[in-house]
């Protein structure tokens, strides 16, 4: 979204990353619901006492007012709570580290462009990893397939990313009255991040490690937030699953997500 330049403007964001600056300063990266990523600097925020309190801790929703400057940098001049996130998720070492993943993801993801809709989904998974309802791992698995699909970037989970045929008979599709029907006589499958997703055994010559259906089906159910399929899913394929997923965002954000050795698998 271009820049539209105003002397002081309000909205409302999620900080993502900060960083020091000077002695008492820090600079915040910020998913704006509206202007997409905002750098502002926050002045006096590490001094004792600052008026910004902990109120811009990494993954809180904030409504803020920021004055324009003729820098890339804009300069912080009130902020209050939306949802206090970082408290609770930094409290569960295996949500912090979800939240980590995601926010350092999105950073990468939303460097020129975002949408209202990205910043709905990550304030959701957000707000979903401060409650025990959902593990952090299923949580984080969903956000980035679904912050991918926003993105028109999500990997081909129910047709040969190479040549589009079908990877699932028609009593195994994951939809429909009888959605986890196995077959064992079924087409191997495979996987590939560098080809964009699923392969059936003829394409996947040309590189791809092995998968499976119940692997397809569960990368299904977490792109569409199938809660209840999700954790019918065995645990070893949950893990197989996240660790596709965070190398196949990786593969397309062309970057190395730093927070990510953290993910214990």
């Amino acid at each position: 979204m271009p820049w539209i330049a105003r002397k002081v403007f309000n909205t409302r964001a999620i900080v993502l990353r900060s960083y020091k600056l000077r002695e008492a300063d820090l600079i915040l990266v910020l998913l704006s619901r509206d202007l997409g990523q905002l750098r502002v600097v926050a002045k006096g925020i590490r001094k004792t006492g600052s008026r910004f309190g902990g109120r811009l801790s990494n993954f809180n929703c904030v409504d803020l007012q920021i004055r324009d400057s003729s820098t890339d940098l804009k300069n912080l001049t009130e902020a209050h709570t939306v949802h206090a996130y970082s408290g609770p998720i930094s409290a569960n070492y295996d949500a912090f580290v979800a939240a980590e993943i995601m926010c350092e993801f999105t950073h990468r993801l939303t460097e020129e462009t975002s949408t209202p809709q990205l910043f709905d989904l990550l304030n959701g998974a957000l707000a979903a990893l401060t409650r025990p309802a959902h593990h952090p791992d299923q949580v984080l698995g969903s956000y980035l397939l679904r912050a991918l699909t926003l993105e028109g970037l999500q990997p081909a989970l129910q047709s040969c990313a190479t040549c589009a045929n079908d990877l699932f008979a028609p009593d195994e599709k994951p939809t429909g009255e009888n959605p986890r029907t196995e077959n064992p006589t079924s087409t191997p499958i495979f996987f590939s991040i560098e080809q964009g997703g699923a392969l059936c055994e003829q394409c996947a010559i040309h590189g791809g490690q092995k998968a499976s259906l119940p692997m397809l089906r569960h990368l299904t159910d977490l792109s569409a937030g199938d809660w209840a399929n999700v954790y019918r899913a065995p645990d070893e394929t949950k893990r197989q699953c996240l660790q596709l997923v965070t190398k196949y965002a990786q593969w397309q954000l062309d970057h190395r997500l730093k927070s990510l050795p953290f993910l214990e698998h």
